[in-house]
């Protein structure tokens, strides 16, 4: 076993590990719900004090209020990672993924489950943990955190009952590491970047539109011009807008002997027809996110249903930038918060919900490309939460 992959099992084991009861503070009660119907459901995944696994649930109104959701929390078979679909939703649970049931009032009941780990082609080691979904919502994938290649498993998703029947896993070539793939608007390609120190790189696959299955794209990845010539850029997130092009967050490393000072910086890139990438960034033109400390990477980005506005996340807090396609992405606000955000989801209604697992906090904050406002109750004290995934109300079946 290298020390590379040595590393990556540490990383893995503390992603994994257990879970915390998430709960509102004693002041967030159902009282505090509007007489408005929800724009959208928030769930964060956690455990009990007893260490039984826990969905909470919340309603957002649409000033961006939350209440608890009637029945939550929900008691779960796991929870590290959840996606939606509109109908169901889906969690990790141990080995396996599990199906929830969402109701019209956003509660949860639990109707199928699947054990992924027989299918992983590098023997059974490891759990999912990762878990997104194509655009139709009709495949969903994850990644095997099996300490080796880690790769994507694809199940497809029986719409009657939220059982999952596995698809496949890309060739041996198309392994990755601890990121999900960003579907461009179309849904036919997704990518995904990665900063791994064995081999930098942004992946693109192509998505089989009548299958779900991925395949690895050979594709064109020219990375914006450094300052320097002993500079190299790293990428280490990126996310897709609606339609056709990349944000995509770089940080500089040494391309020669020496250190390298500086932050990390955001560029645009463009998807062709072919699944190739172009880009117009240059160090000059691409902005830098006072999110991370020097020679850091953050943590998360998610970018607004309008693609008009990119939120970015990591150790130093959350901004927002206007992003404008080709174009280069541009500056909107300063940091909304001095504290750690780890993950980031937007809704229909111009909120963003923002997790920051270790302050124990969850943010939420309504946001347009002309105006931000911290919603009323936020921050809302949660209790150790490991996961948040959000459904807004106009998507669900």
């Amino acid at each position: 076993m290298t020390s590379h992959t040595l590393a990556f099992l540490t990383v893995l084991l503390g992603m994994t590990a257990p879970l915390a009861h998430v709960a509102f503070s004693q002041t967030e009660t159902a009282a505090t719900a509007t007489s408005t119907s929800p724009v959208a459901y928030v769930y964060v995944s956690g455990t009990t004090s007893k260490g039984a696994n826990e969905i909470a649930a919340f309603a957002a109104a649409a000033n961006g209020k939350l209440a608890p959701v009637p029945g939550s929390p929900f008691n779960t078979a796991g929870g590290g990672s959840m996606a939606v679909n509109g109908k169901y939703l889906f969690a990790i649970g141990g080995t396996g993924i599990d199906s929830y049931l969402m109701a019209s009032n956003g509660s949860i009941k639990s109707v199928a489950s699947f054990n992924a780990l027989p299918y992983n082609p590098d023997g059974p080691s490891g759990p999912p943990y990762i878990l997104f979904l194509d655009h139709t919502g009709a495949t969903l994938y994850d990644v095997f955190g099996d300490g080796d290649n880690n790769p994507y498993q694809s199940f497809r998703i029986n719409e009657a009952t939220g059982q999952l029947t596995f698809i496949g896993v890309p060739g041996e070539d198309a392994r990755v590491f601890d990121r999900p793939l960003s579907f461009i608007g179309d849904n036919k390609y997704g990518y995904y970047a990665s900063a791994w120190i064995d081999g930098p790189a942004i992946y693109g696959y192509e998505r089989n539109s009548s299958t779900g299955v991925l395949t690895r794209l050979n594709n064109n990845t020219p990375y914006p011009p450094a300052k320097a010539s002993n500079i190299a850029y790293y990428p280490s997130w990126l996310v897709a807008d609606p339609t056709n092009h990349l944000a995509v967050a770089f940080f500089p490393v040494p391309n020669a002997p020496g250190i390298v000072n500086g932050p990390t910086q955001l560029a645009t890139m463009t998807v062709d027809s072919a699944g190739n990438l172009t880009t117009s960034s240059t160090y000059k033109n691409m902005p830098v996110t006072a999110t991370t400390p020097t020679n850091n990477t953050i943590n998360k980005m998610n970018m607004s249903p309008s693609g008009k506005l990119l939120a970015v996340a990591g150790p130093k807090g959350l901004q927002i930038f206007h992003f404008n396609g080709a174009s280069p992405i541009t500056h909107y606000t300063g940091l909304l918060t001095t504290t750690q955000i780890d993950e980031l989801y937007w809704d229909n209604a111009n909120h963003l919900y923002a997790l920051a697992e270790a302050a124990k906090k969850m943010f939420v904050f309504t946001i347009t490309p002309t105006s931000v406002s911290q919603a009323s109750g936020s921050p809302h004290t949660v209790s150790t939460p490991t996961n948040l995934i959000v459904q807004p109300k106009t998507a669900l079946h």
